[in-house]
Order: C-alpha cells, then structure tokens, then sequence
C-alpha cells in the first residue's frame, strides 16, 4: 500500500483546528485589503520623473493618496527601490518627494505597466502640496456599478 492509500480524514479536533486556521486566514487577508486602501485615491494625471540611486524613470501619475502615487511607466524600478520622486504640475509647479517601490503592475503578458511608491520622509512643505493636489484632484468612487 503506497502512502497516498493510506490518507485518512482528519479527526473532529484537527477538522476544527482546519477551520479555525482558514477563518483567521479569511479574516487576515480583509484586514490586508482594507489596510491597504486607508486612504482615498484621487485621479492626478502629472508628468512624474523618478531617481534611484542608480538610473532615471519617467512616467505619469495615475492616482495618488495621502501615502503614495502610483506612476504608469514601462520601465519601472525593482520594488524596494528608493526613488526620489518630482510631481510636475501645469509648467512650473512641481513637488519634490522621496518614496520606496512597493509593488510593480504587470498586464496580461507579464510586461511591467508601472509602479505603486509609497511616500516616505515628507516634508512639511511636501505633504502641504500633496493635501492641495489632492483638494483639486478628482476623487476614484468607492463603488462602481455592476
């Protein structure tokens, strides 16, 4: 008798053991969700120009919050990099920001689309111009029709 023959269900203490883990994993993962929307994204469409350390990136925004911007490029840095960021808005405004990459979007082919950076060590001057971006910008809907 191989061992996969010989697989018997589990008791009525591991069955619920089984349940309770899949219930603390459901619930861990709505928490996730919900954390990493804490903040309203607002539609900002701005030309974006990303330092690393090492390279140049250029793209735009798509939306923006309080925590971060996602930037469409077809270049985009390895998450975890460290990028200094510059917001440009009309001609002449623009925001100087740091922020680290989180996450890269890739489309159905696996071709990167852009990058979500989440801002860090902003100044007080920054975090006043990101608050009016976000005062002039258009807020996503919370819910969409189906």
């Amino acid at each position: 008798m191989s061992d996969s023959e010989k697989w018997t269900a589990p008791s009525a203490d591991e069955a619920e053991e089984i349940r309770a883990a899949d219930q603390a994993q459901q619930q861990a993962d709505a928490r996730s969700v919900e954390e990493m929307r804490a903040a309203y994204r607002f539609n900002l469409q701005v030309d974006v120009s990303l330092r690393s350390e090492d390279n140049f990136f250029q793209g735009f925004s798509e939306n923006i919050s309080e925590g971060g911007v996602f930037i469409a490029t077809l270049a985009p840095p390895a998450t975890g990099t460290v990028v200094n960021l510059t917001l440009t808005v009309g001609d002449d405004e623009s925001v100087g920001v740091q922020g680290v990459v989180r996450w890269i979007r890739v489309n159905s082919d696996g071709d990167a689309t852009g990058c979500g950076v989440q801002f860090t060590n902003l100044s007080t001057q920054a975090e006043r111009a990101i608050s009016l971006l976000l005062a002039q910008s258009e807020k996503d809907p919370l819910f969409f029709d189906v």
